[in-house]
């Protein structure tokens, strides 16, 4: 989710338990809503896929693959 750790994944984005756990000092903003955040997310990656939609950042993916 928009992170340096995330692209670091697979998948590009946390799993819920690492985003959950990420440092409240670091990330503090929305420290107390990301079990809420998280969930609203999985949303709408679920509702993207159903629908075959992609949002700029999965462009950018595309048109730019990290090399390993």
């Amino acid at each position: 989710m928009g992170s340096e750790e995330a692209a670091s994944t697979p998948d590009d984005y946390l799993d819920r338990e690492t985003y959950q756990d990420l440092s409240e000092r670091r990330h503090p903003t929305f420290a107390s809503k990301r079990s809420t955040i998280y969930s609203i997310f999985e949303v709408y990656q679920s509702r993207k896929r159903q629908r075959g939609d992609f949002d700029t950042a999965d462009r950018y993916e595309a048109q730019n693959p990290v090399e390993t």
